[in-house]
């Protein structure tokens, strides 16, 4: 039951890890960020 019909992959994951890595992040604090496949939105 994945509504994406395919698990994740780390190159998938990539872009998120070099924004979080840069300084564009500065003010985001407390913040969640769902990486589940949308499976939040069932």
């Amino acid at each position: 039951m994945i509504p994406m019909e395919k698990l994740g992959g780390l190159e998938e994951l990539c872009g998120f890890l070099l924004y979080l890595a840069t300084n564009k992040t500065g003010s985001m604090n407390g913040t969640t960020i769902p990486m589940d496949g949308e499976n939040s939105l069932w």
